[in-house]
């Protein structure tokens, strides 16, 4: 009674303009040269243009306090809120240091440090999280594989930022499932996908165990919270495992990185983020991100502590026909002429903006539900130029890849996951004769995806290709990279 109360007390004090609060989230380890392949710089300029526009942070923990009717949403009535997290715990969170190639790393932590004055806190607390990975031979393993210094993957600094408070340490999991791991705690050893944590057992060996040791190294610090590696929010965990076994575990809240705003029907097992490079890749990117949340009234699809909602389409034979390249019997990928009717929403939402691409060729990913109807999972289009096809408007829906029966994920992440099918499915529904597939790339994750699909990198940072044109000599190659260098992003 006295959480329902606290509840509707919560609702009350919400201002008439309904709580949206965006989570940032961000990685130490990408660092480069400029703002999308360093994620310190993009941190450093984001932080600047928060304080231009009037932010203030609102520490995760408060979040979760709002969130679980313990605090009243009126505590921020009135302010422009955002949190700020960071994933998997390398010591650049932390550290400054300098990297050969690359120069000085300003830490995130520095750089929070120094936004004090100019970006205030909302409410008492940490200014930003850093999600952890515990295992320290995980760690070690990452070191190795990736040739990383070997104290950049430590945790001697989680006690000393935890006590100093501007970044709070939390559970991030034990050793996230990292292909890079050689024995990860899953009963099968699967590797890449933290879907695949989906009974008892491999749950306690990577939420408790992480939650143990993390703790024990920074004396009982750890906030209560659970960042899902890669984003992954599984059924399991969401629906059973954590509203069962969070008091035990001394977790309140868990996060996934599904791209929206959270919204006082947020489920408090899976709150959703936007992460640099991926949901946004600029500065321009993030404030009109900013802006399209703060004019858009909030959504009531993904409801507390229950169940989202999933809107399914039935999908009318004359596009069911064209689900030409069928990868399994619940995934097809289809060539439509009215995207927009499927994906407009997934659309707009990704890429904060109002309209849809009047792009020639448009493809969509789907599923089928238990009820035997399509739901859209993820979207492609082509712009044809010069005899070559610009890829571009990749997104993918998460929220509804998590609704999908496990077999049906199971299939499609053994064959590459809904991006590369997607890509490889609409390849081949391209003329043969082009010159050229161009794809622009912003981030690691993503350029992996494309690797797999069968692009290749070129000498520009950005910018990748598939050679449909065999007979092209090298110089001919960096005539046409540098047209669609030209051209810009696309």
């Amino acid at each position: 009674m006295k959480h329902f109360i606290n509840k509707i007390k919560a609702l009350l004090g919400t201002s008439k303009k309904h709580l949206q609060v965006p989570i940032l989230c961000y990685h130490s380890w990408t660092i480069g040269q400029d703002y999308l392949s360093d994620n310190h710089k993009a941190l450093e300029a984001d932080l600047k243009l928060l304080s231009r526009k009037g932010y203030s942070l609102l520490p995760v923990s408060q979040l979760v306090s709002i969130l679980s009717g313990e605090t009243p949403a009126s505590a921020i009535s009135g302010k422009k809120v955002v949190c700020i997290t960071f994933d998997d715990g390398k010591s650049f969170d932390f550290n400054d240091d300098h990297v050969d190639g690359i120069g000085s790393i300003t830490s995130f932590h520095t750089l929070l440090k120094q936004s004090q004055t100019s970006l205030p806190l909302a409410m008492e607390g940490e200014r930003a999280v850093s999600f952890v990975i515990a295992s320290p031979s995980a760690r070690a393993e990452l070191q190795r594989s990736l040739k990383d210094h070997p104290e950049q993957w430590q945790d001697d600094w989680w006690l000393t930022c935890a006590n100093e408070g501007i970044i709070g340490i939390a559970n991030h999991s034990w050793d996230h499932l990292h292909e890079s791991v050689d024995q990860v705690r899953q009963r099968e050893n699967k590797k890449g996908s933290f879907f695949d944590i989906d009974n008892y057992k491999d749950a306690e060996e990577q939420i408790l165990a992480a939650q143990e040791y993390i703790n024990h190294i920074t004396r009982n610090q750890c906030l209560p919270l659970f960042g899902y590696p890669y984003g992954h929010a599984p059924s399991y965990l969401r629906d059973e495992y954590f509203p069962k076994n969070g008091k035990r575990l001394g977790i309140k809240a868990a996060f996934s990185t599904a791209g929206e705003p959270v919204t006082l029907n947020t489920c408090i097992w899976d709150i959703p983020r936007y992460v640099c490079g991926f949901h946004w890749k600029s500065v321009d990117e993030l404030e009109r991100l900013l802006d399209h949340i703060d004019k858009t009234p909030p959504t009531s699809n993904h409801k507390h502590n229950e169940e989202p909602v999933v809107d399914t389409y039935p999908v009318e034979s004359t596009y069911a026909d064209k689900a030409e390249h069928v990868i399994h019997q619940g995934f097809s990928v289809a060539e439509v002429d009215d995207a927009e009717f499927f994906v407009g929403d997934l659309f707009r939402r990704r890429f904060f903006t109002d309209s849809f691409p009047a792009t020639p060729r448009h493809f969509v990913a789907f599923a089928r539900s238990d009820n035997g109807q399509m739901i859209p999972l993820g979207y492609v289009h082509y712009t044809m130029w010069e005899n070559c096809a610009l890829c571009g408007g990749l997104v993918i829906d998460d929220r509804q890849y998590r609704r999908l029966t496990k077999p049906i994920r199971s299939a499609i992440r053994e064959q590459g996951g809904i991006a590369e099918l997607l890509l490889q499915a609409s390849f081949k529904k391209l003329p043969n004769e082009l010159t050229a597939i161009w794809g622009h790339v912003g981030n690691p994750q993503s350029e992996v995806v494309c690797k797999r699909a069968g692009f290749l990198r070129t000498t520009d940072p950005y910018v990748m290709v598939i050679w449909r044109d065999a007979t092209l000599s090298e110089a001919e190659k960096t005539a046409w990279l540098n047209k669609v260098i030209e051209v810009g992003p696309f």
